[in-house]
């Protein structure tokens, strides 16, 4: 494993932990394809994280941290806890491969974000509150605040969904500061107000997770064939589950 910086030593643990569990190698890949700042990617072999060449791991130790954390637990969950993961069974589009993002943040991240709490990182992105504070007041103006994430309408029906889910397991499943849950509340009912297309849809998606405990494999697995259904993805993926070591 290399950094670019000097890793904590709760960071190292951390990592030699899921390493241990998985009995997979952890690589970090300075890459140009993904959408965000750390990604998890699939691997045959490794517990293998994407980082977009862009971005600078000294910026903000914290945050780095908390995402590296967030991306291996991703294949802690897959490797070593038996979550199934989503594996195209044709060629995808560039928007497609868009769906089957948003379908694994959905499905997943609530689930990654307890773990990360637990060995003793931030519960959120130090960004994740005030991204939350622009959400709300853009739709309390009219504006749309994610018309930058893409152009298909479907997509970013779909990412504006995943906002609302994360937000929504939030608060009910962790315990809050009061200002962080008072930011999150208000952001769920600005967006039940003012986006009432997008509402129902993740009133659909809260069913699914309703019906299931998304901190267990088979919980989780649910979920996920349950929102590929819902989303008609059928055509697109299978649901792998990897043999635990």
């Amino acid at each position: 494993m290399r950094f670019d910086y000097e890793p904590s030593r709760k960071l190292k643990n951390y990592l030699s932990k899921i390493q241990n569990e998985t009995g997979r190698k952890i690589v970090f890949e300075r890459t140009n394809r993904i959408r965000s700042n750390m990604a998890f990617r699939h691997h045959p072999n490794y517990v293998l994280v994407g980082i977009a060449s862009t971005f600078d791991m000294k910026h903000d130790i914290s945050r780095t941290e908390r995402s590296i954390a967030h991306e291996v637990t991703h294949g802690f969950l897959i490797y070593r806890k038996g979550y199934c993961h989503p594996v195209f069974k044709r060629s995808a589009t560039h928007n497609e491969k868009g769906y089957v993002d948003v379908l694994w943040t959905t499905s997943t991240d609530i689930a990654v974000n307890k773990i990360v709490h637990e060995e003793g990182f931030p519960l959120f992105s130090p960004v994740y509150i005030g991204e939350v504070k622009k959400e709300t007041n853009s739709l309390r103006k009219g504006e749309d605040h994610y018309r930058m994430f893409s152009y298909d309408p479907l997509l970013r029906d779909r990412f504006m969904v995943s906002r609302y889910i994360l937000a929504w397991g939030s608060l009910k499943y962790f315990s809050l500061e009061p200002s962080v849950h008072q930011t999150i509340e208000e952001f769920l009912k600005t967006f039940a107000e003012k986006c009432l297309k997008q509402f129902e849809m993740a009133s659909q998606v809260r069913t699914i997770f309703l019906q299931n405990d998304i901190f267990t494999a088979e919980g989780h697995n649910n979920v996920m064939k349950g929102l590929v259904k819902l989303w008609g993805l059928e055509d697109l993926v299978e649901l792998k589950t990897e043999e635990k070591p």
